[in-house]
C-alpha cells in the first residue's frame, strides 16, 4: 500500500474515533455536553493529526485545482472533472476512470467517501467545503484546532472572571452559535453572518433584553450603501422592503423626491415596521454593541439550510431563535410563541448574557471536527493559496 493510502487509512480510523464519540447527540438543549470534554476530544483530534503530520514523510503532492463556479453533482460534466479527481486522487482517495469527464454514481459514491472522511455531510456534491478540506495538511489541521482550543479556554476564563453562568459563543467561519451553561454546552444553531464586504466584527458583546416583534431602523451602513443610493434610481429598493420614513415625532413623511442630506437636515429616519416579512423577523436580541450588532431572527429562513451562509449586513441571523430566547430567559418555547402571537412590539429584559463573537478555521459540527473555509480571508495560509487544493 503506498504512503498516501496508509495516511488516508489511519485518519479514516481517527475520522471514525471522533463520530462514534457521540457528541453530536449530547449538543442539545436536553442532552448537554461538558465543554470541558469537548476540548479533551479536541486535544486527541489535534494529536492524531500532529502524528499524521509526522509519518507523512515523502514528497509533497502536488494537487492545484481552482473551485468550480457551481458545486460538481451527479450528472455534472466538463474538464473540472479530471481535475477534481486528480485531487482526491493526489489525497488517497480511490482513483476515477482513465479520462473521467462526468459526474457519475462511481464518482459521487467517492465525493461521499472524501466527505465522510473530511466531517462534512456526505450528500454526493461537491462544494467550496470539500475543497477547502482537500487543501488543508495534517500539520494545519492541527494548528486550526489547536488555535480552537486556545480560543475556547480563553473563553471559559473570561466568562469566570466576569461570573457569567450563560454565554454564547459565534464562530463566524462555522456559521454557528453555541449556547453554553455552567460550562455545558446547551444548544448549538445554525447563523448567517456578514458577507465579505460587510464583517460581523469580533470581540464581545452582551445581549441585555429581547425584543418581540421587532420594527426595524437600517443602519449606517444599509443607508449609506442601500438606500440613499436607491433614493436617485426610484426608490424600488425601498419600496421592496417596506420602508417608512418618519420625522423625529415619528409621523410618517413622504420621502419621494428627498435626497440623502434632506433626510438628515431634517432629522428624518427610516424605519421597517414589524412582520413576519420584516428584516429582523419576529424577534430581536438586543445588545450594548456600539457598532450595532445583535442577534435576531430573518425573513429569509431559506437561507440557513445553505452550506455557506455569509449573508448579512453584520449583523446575526439565529435559525433556532425560539429556543434561544426560550433558554435565556429559562421559561418553554411555547411562552416565546404566545408572546410573539399578540403582534405587539415590546422589549423584555433578560439577564446580561456575553457573546464572545470569533473566527476560528475549526469547530465541532454534529460530533465531528469540521474545518471551514475563510470567507473573510484571514488566515495566513491563505495567501498563498489562491488555488484551494494545494500541495500537501
Amino acid at each position: 500500500m503506498q504512503r498516501k493510502q496508509i495516511l488516508a487509512a489511519g485518519l479514516a480510523a481517527l475520522t471514525l474515533t471522533w463520530s462514534q464519540a457521540g457528541l453530536a447527540q449530547q449538543v442539545d438543549t436536553n442532552n448537554d455536553a461538558s465543554v470541558a470534554a469537548m476540548l479533551a476530544r479536541l486535544a486527541e483530534q489535534k494529536q492524531a493529526w500532529l502524528d499524521a503530520a509526522q509519518a507523512d514523510t515523502g514528497a509533497p503532492i502536488a494537487a492545484h485545482v481552482a473551485v468550480p463556479a457551481k458545486p460538481l453533482r451527479k450528472g455534472s460534466k466538463g474538464p473540472e472533472i479530471a481535475m477534481l479527481c486528480n485531487a482526491l486522487e493526489a489525497r488517497g482517495f480511490v482513483r476515477c476512470a482513465t479520462k473521467q469527464d462526468t459526474v457519475d454514481a462511481a464518482l459521487a459514491s467517492r465525493i461521499a467517501a472524501a466527505q465522510r472522511f473530511y466531517g462534512l455531510a456526505a450528500d454526493g456534491m461537491a462544494d467550496s467545503q470539500l475543497y477547502n478540506a482537500l487543501a488543508l495538511s495534517a500539520a494545519e489541521r492541527a494548528a486550526r484546532i489547536d488555535a480552537l482550543i486556545t480560543e475556547w479556554e480563553g473563553i471559559r476564563a473570561k466568562a469566570r472572571e466576569m461570573g457569567a453562568d450563560k454565554y454564547l459563543v459565534v464562530n463566524v467561519p462555522a456559521f454557528e452559535v453555541k449556547a453554553v451553561a455552567n460550562d455545558n454546552l446547551a444548544l448549538a444553531s445554525r447563523a448567517i453572518v456578514g458577507r465579505p464586504e460587510r464583517q460581523t466584527p469580533l470581540g464581545m458583546i452582551n445581549i441585555r433584553a429581547i425584543k418581540f416583534n421587532p420594527d426595524w431602523t437600517p443602519p449606517a451602513t444599509v443607508l449609506k450603501r442601500d438606500i440613499y443610493p436607491n433614493l436617485a434610481n426610484g426608490g424600488d429598493w425601498i419600496r421592496a422592503h417596506g420602508l417608512v420614513l418618519v420625522d423625529r415625532a415619528g409621523k410618517a413623511v413622504e420621502w419621494e423626491g428627498l435626497s440623502a442630506d434632506d433626510i438628515r437636515n431634517a432629522g428624518y429616519h427610516f424605519v421597517q415596521p414589524a412582520s413576519e416579512r420584516a428584516a429582523l423577523g419576529l424577534l430581536k436580541f438586543e445588545t450594548d454593541s456600539s457598532e450595532n450588532i445583535y442577534l435576531h431572527d430573518t425573513n429569509e429562513r431559506n437561507l440557513f439550510a445553505r452550506a455557506t451562509r455569509a449573508r448579512s449586513s453584520g449583523c446575526i441571523r439565529v435559525e433556532r431563535w425560539r429556543e434561544l430566547a426560550a433558554w435565556m430567559n429559562g421559561t418553554e418555547v411555547g411562552s416565546i410563541d404566545r408572546k410573539v402571537s399578540t403582534r405587539k412590539t415590546f422589549f423584555e429584559a433578560t439577564p446580561k448574557v456575553p457573546v464572545f463573537i470569533i473566527y476560528q478555521l475549526a469547530d465541532v459540527n454534529d460530533g465531528r471536527v469540521v474545518f471551514y473555509p475563510d470567507i473573510y480571508q484571514r488566515s495566513p495560509e491563505n495567501s498563498n493559496k489562491k488555488a484551494l487544493v494545494a500541495q500537501r
